[in-house]
């Protein structure tokens, strides 16, 4: 394999791909290599293309061409000078992929001495490696053909890779937090570290964590390099919230970081939007399927007014109508968070309860916002219990009932918050389950603390034998449920239910109750929010229900 000085290399990238590929054709077959070897040292695009073609087929968008077109400096070359880059771009924008194209890149062009990839969790690491280091050991490739064979030796968690022209490229996989300083290949320290999502998005809402993540960052990463400098570290993530390590980064004039949305400019007709989102919202249109297709026939026959003004970051990865849809039914908290880079203040109120549908509940019946009436016998219905110790001081212990019609759309029948012992919370679980246990089927449940709490044990045993010796109903089963997500996501992901109507509210609800929801993050109190979505969460729950014709 020749050595290409890098004036040619230059100036082969520079020719316009039509003018390369006409002075390529006249080549004999021995210099058609080199001539490939030499355009690829700076037009890293066509290198991924043609040497990995699986991993990037889809077009490039702003994002990948901005990272592409980047320094590629050799480590040798930047001596008395670190380098620091951080990008903040969408979920699904192909950031990881693209990742590893560029370290692929390093290894055949031996611009990187020792590099670590770190992540999250080492799993997410390991998964990056790992797949490099099948790369490199493959020999039937255009990879291998073209700027190989690669003698590759270690395991997936640290290895290096030998190319032709004995140059070595040492791989460290990490977790974000597990110490870098003093990691070495053969006595080299670290020339390249990249982060690729070191944030855990069920920890950034900690303000300890994210300090403590600033600090390794600063103590450990950026003195992991060699002593003389050279060191280039790439952070690659997705901001996950506003005070968290990468946003920071981005305002930092010492790093050099660029920001990116899925949706670079918004639609101007958001009543045409409006129109198309109450077609998907309508669930008595049928399936989503049914009710996605009807959306986009409206978009279809509107979708010159609809696009004017949208410019998005990647229409193939990305569409404007599945933008919108995501917004539909993930959220925008979640849209704004995953695809625009921009999650809300934890300060700002999440919900709008004057906006929620209300219904409207009969003894036997209820009334949908729509006007619909719907008999009791016609629902699925979940009660929740969310128990507390009772006491002046402690969360309120809430019970939520949820109910779910036909078409999918479901109720906030009631939800009682009455600070008591576990004795009355005990009964009125009892009494809420009487109330509603004529529905076509019913589900009782609660976490599994509270089922050792308050439905187990001698107390909950002797309940049921009194009421089976006095005839009443007695065979309330309590289904119980460990609780390993993080509460505020759980309650935020009601938020589209909320928005669309999917999830209505009994008009006759307690004013805590709208409180609560309107506080949301920082109330002082989230229990009614917290049980409302966990009894809509057993409604929609592919667990069997228990039917009220089975129960005596």
């Amino acid at each position: 394999m020749s050595i290409i000085p890098d004036g040619t290399c230059r100036s082969l990238a520079a020719l316009p791909a039509s003018e390369f590929l006409r002075r390529w054709d006249t080549l004999p077959p021995e210099d058609q290599a080199d001539a490939m070897r030499g355009r690829f040292r700076y037009d890293r695009g066509s290198f991924l293309k043609f040497t990995l073609p699986a991993l990037f087929g889809r077009p490039w968008n702003r994002y990948h061409a901005d990272v592409l077109g980047r320094d590629s400096a050799p480590w040798v070359s930047r001596t008395g000078r670190n380098t620091y880059r951080c990008d903040a771009a969408p979920r699904g924008i192909a950031k990881t992929t693209l990742l590893k194209g560029e370290l692929v890149h390093d290894v055949c062009y031996g611009l990187e001495n020792y590099i670590v990839v770190v992540s999250a969790e080492t799993r997410l690491a390991r998964a990056i490696t790992r797949h490099l280091f099948r790369v490199f050991r493959s020999a039937d490739s255009k990879l291998a053909r073209l700027f190989g064979p690669f003698v590759v030796d270690g395991g997936v968690d640290s290895f290096a890779v030998t190319t032709p022209d004995g140059h070595r490229t040492g791989f460290l996989a990490r977790s974000f937090g597990t110490q870098i300083r003093g990691a070495n290949e053969d006595g080299d320290r670290p020339t390249k570290i990249v982060i690729d999502d070191g944030e855990r998005p069920d920890r950034v809402r900690n303000p300890d964590q994210r300090v403590i993540w600033m600090d390794f960052l600063q103590s450990d990463i950026l003195n992991a390099g060699p002593i003389e400098g050279g060191l280039v570290v790439d952070w690659r993530g997705t901001v996950l919230h506003p005070d968290s390590t990468l946003a920071n980064l981005l305002k930092n004039v010492g790093w050099s970081g660029v920001l990116y949305r899925a949706c670079e400019a918004w639609p101007t007709n958001t009543a045409l939007w409006e129109e198309c989102r109450r077609i998907y919202v309508d669930l008595s249109i049928g399936t989503e399927a049914e009710r996605w297709t009807a959306a986009h026939e409206f978009y279809g026959a509107n979708r010159a007014e609809m696009d004017a003004g949208a410019k998005m970051l990647d229409d193939a990865a990305l569409p404007l109508f599945a933008f919108y849809v995501e917004i539909w039914t993930k959220g925008i908290g979640y849209v704004l968070r995953e695809r625009q880079n921009d999650p809300r203040d934890p300060s700002r109120s999440f919900f709008r309860p004057e906006a929620f549908a209300r219904c409207q509940v009969e003894p036997t019946a209820i009334v949908s916002a729509a006007g619909k009436r719907i008999a009791l016998t016609e629902l699925e219905v979940a009660v929740w219990h969310d128990r507390s110790k009772g006491g002046a001081t402690n969360d309120y212990p809430a019970t939520a009932v949820v109910a779910r019609d036909a078409q999918g759309y479901r109720y906030v029948l009631s939800v009682e918050m009455t600070r008591e012992p576990t004795s009355a919370q005990r009964a009125r679980v009892w009494r809420t389950w009487e109330r509603w246990r004529a529905a076509k089927r019913i589900v009782v449940g609660c976490d599994d603390t509270a089922q050792t709490e308050v439905f187990a044990g001698e107390s909950w045993q002797r309940d049921r034998d009194t009421r089976q010796k006095a005839g009443i109903a007695w065979n309330l089963d309590i289904r119980s449920v460990t609780l390993d997500e993080n509460k505020e996501v759980r309650i935020a992901s009601i938020e589209p239910d909320c928005v669309n109507g999917w999830l209505q509210f009994s008009s006759g609800l307690p004013p805590s109750v709208w409180e609560q929801f309107r506080d949301f993050p920082t109330a002082a109190y989230d229990d009614a929010p917290d049980a409302i979505e966990r009894a809509n969460w057993l409604l929609t729950d592919s667990t069997p229900m228990v039917s009220s014709r089975a129960r005596g």
